[in-house]
C-alpha cells in the first residue's frame, strides 16, 4: 500500500498541480482588468498565465496612471 507523499515524484507533482491552479486563479485579475478596458479577456488571460509578473505590472501601472515616458511629466 502506497501512502501519498512518501514518493518524491508524487509530492513534486502535487505541488506542481497546486501551483498551476493558483497561477490560473491569479491570472484572472489582469485579464478582468483588461476586459474592463475593452481588451480581449482570453488573450490577456493566456498572456498573464505565462507572464504573470509582467501582466500584473502592466495592470497596476495602468491603474495608477504612471507612464514610462519622462517627457510626459
Amino acid at each position: 500500500m502506497m501512502v501519498i507523499g512518501t514518493n518524491t515524484f508524487t509530492a513534486a507533482g502535487l505541488f506542481a498541480v497546486l501551483a498551476a491552479m493558483l497561477l490560473g486563479l491569479f491570472s484572472t485579475y489582469p485579464a478582468v482588468k483588461a476586459g474592463e478596458r475593452g481588451k480581449s479577456f482570453l488573450k490577456w488571460y493566456i498572456f498573464s498565465f505565462f507572464f504573470f509578473p509582467v501582466a500584473l505590472a502592466a495592470t497596476v501601472r495602468r491603474e495608477t496612471g504612471e507612464s514610462g515616458n519622462a517627457s510626459e511629466k
